[in-house]
């Protein structure tokens, strides 16, 4: 509660407060003297009284005036210091959300105003971002994971008034524009996913991976690495994107580009026949149930998984790049592979598309701050950063980033078909949480293909009916 000073002779004294520094400086040690005494002659007191009330009104203001002063130099000092914090939430992996962190604060010294608070929800993410999204408490920015158009399109604030927008590759753009044109994401690397492979496991196995054409050619392969002493497959129970990633991807040669095979328009007005599912659900059993997996499946993490690898001890992993194993050990012989097919009229492939895309709030309070800062990481040395830490392709023509070990393999494969993610393309959304719940509940034995395939129907019908 303020306290309110009174001074001796100043007319209606309740009208005048002082706050902040100037608080306490008048303190009353004593009674104040009156401003005349009874019995004082009148001259005497008209003469005191106009000497006491200069006096007064001169102290008044001059400390006002100090008051003053020092509350403009307090409201300047506030809005200074003042600073903006944007909340950037993603599902990066630790290496480029470390890297993101780093290029944040670059920003942010150039920025002074502004601090970025970088998160990774990992396999929560999707998750959380759907509850946000039916509360109506978005982040300022969030990395879209593929869904920048279908999911999140509405959501988002188009970007193709940006300075930068003209670099972004042409053959990407598809993927990220809406029937428009309309780009919501900033696309600084392009996903392009396989098999990581340990050329040295392999060599010592007698494996020629170029021979791996078909998931039964993938199958004899892993049968040489086990009984050469190795484990086939590394992933990682502690993190079930690593068992949905598996799921994903080879349900391409399954359902989708084998044309044999094609179920991609049923999918696709929903009337997919699920218990085919059956057969990659049992793909999936079938590698645990062969000792195809590491032992440690159901608690492993992706950094034991790496660690694994480094010490040639596992052949191939489906997710994740090399940057992690390649610290347990800079001597470790990397590659990637193209995914094999399934059916005989098909042929091996990649998947791929957004890779971090990142997309700003159009009804964040810090909408102009959000894209300043999109902007910095559209610089093309930020760009490259990034896509080397990941070892992704950059989604810039002006950013040429260095593959490392990957390179040759890159350029070996450059004309195998790169195809979309199967849960992106032709699932609704929300069903890349379903597999991984699924995922897990194969690998540990507590579901088995037919609960699987009764899982994956349910939700799709679910969540279709909640996107229509």
């Amino acid at each position: 509660m303020r306290r309110t000073r009174r001074l001796s002779c100043i007319p209606d004294p309740r009208s005048i407060r002082f706050s902040g520094t100037c608080r306490g400086m008048y303190r009353l040690r004593r009674k104040p003297e009156p401003c005349w005494k009874p019995g004082a002659p009148h001259s005497r007191r008209n003469k005191l009284m106009k000497k006491r009330i200069g006096a007064g009104l001169t102290a008044m203001m001059i400390l006002l005036a100090g008051c003053s002063g020092n509350s403009a130099r307090q409201a300047g000092s506030s809005d200074d210091s003042q600073q903006v914090t944007l909340e950037f939430m993603s599902n990066l992996g630790q290496h480029s959300l470390t890297e993101l962190q780093k290029i944040a604060a670059g920003f942010e010294r150039e920025n002074p105003g502004i601090a970025v608070d970088i998160s990774s929800q990992g396999a929560d993410f999707e998750a959380l971002m759907k509850a946000k999204m039916a509360s109506g408490d978005l982040p300022d920015l969030w990395t879209t994971h593929g869904w920048s158009v279908e999911r999140y399109g509405d959501l988002l604030t188009p970007l193709n008034d940006r300075p930068w927008f003209g670099g972004i590759k042409e053959t990407f753009k598809p993927i990220i524009a809406d029937d428009k044109g309309q780009v919501y994401v900033l696309p600084m690397t392009i996903a392009q996913d396989g098999m990581m492979t340990n050329k040295t496991v392999l060599e010592k196995s007698g494996v020629d991976i170029d021979k791996i054409e078909t998931w039964t050619d993938f199958l004899d392969a892993c049968e040489k690495i086990k009984s050469s002493g190795f484990t086939p497959i590394g992933m990682w129970g502690k993190d079930p994107r690593s068992f949905a990633s598996f799921l994903n991807n080879l349900s391409m040669p399954l359902y989708i580009t084998s044309p044999s095979h094609d179920d991609s328009r049923a999918l696709e007005e929903g009337t997919f026949d699920w218990q085919k599912w059956t057969l990659i659900a049992g793909m999936l059993t079938e590698l645990k149930a062969k000792g195809y997996l590491n032992e440690d499946v159901l608690t492993a993490t992706e950094e034991s998984v790496d660690q694994a690898i480094a010490k040639n001890e596992v052949a191939f992993k489906f997710r994740g790049g090399i940057k992690s194993i390649l610290e347990f050990n800079p001597e470790a012989d990397l590659g990637i592979a193209p995914l094999p097919a399934y059916y005989s009229d098909d042929r091996p492939f990649f998947v791929g598309g957004e890779g971090t895309a990142i997309g700003v709030w159009k009804d964040s309070a810090h909408r102009e701050q959000a894209i300043r800062f999109v902007d910095y990481l559209a610089k093309p040395d930020n760009v490259k950063r990034l896509a080397e830490v990941e070892v992704n392709v950059a989604g810039f023509t002006d950013v040429n980033s260095d593959m490392g070990m990957l390179t040759d393999d890159l350029n070996k494969y450059a004309k195998v078909p790169i195809n979309g993610y199967f849960d992106r393309s032709y699932l609704p959304g929300g069903m890349w949480s379903i597999m991984q719940q699924v995922g897990s509940g194969l690998v540990s034995g507590q579901m088995t293909p037919d609960d699987a395939v009764q899982t994956m129907r349910s939700n799709a019908v679910r969540l279709r009916s909640q996107n229509d």
